[in-house]
């Protein structure tokens, strides 16, 4: 996965924050069913939710749009 962030200081605020934003990220993807992620409809859900929850995390809209570069599901 891959974060779009905007500017400089973007950036150093999603450096600093990692771990945490590593752990939002993981409790979020970890609560979903392989039936909520396997639809077009179910990602574009989960990257949604993703944002909003990273965004939150850091305390201002930082991040500006999420992609991803590799989706396993086991």
């Amino acid at each position: 996965m891959e974060l779009e962030v905007v500017g400089e200081t973007g950036m150093k605020k999603v450096e600093t924050y990692k771990t945490q934003l590593k752990d939002t990220i993981l409790m979020l993807l970890s609560s979903r069913s392989f039936e909520e992620i396997s639809t077009v409809e179910g990602k574009l859900d989960l990257k949604q939710n993703l944002l909003a929850r990273i965004n939150q995390a850091l305390g201002e809209n930082v991040v500006s749009r999420i992609y991803f570069t590799e989706f396993v599901v086991q």
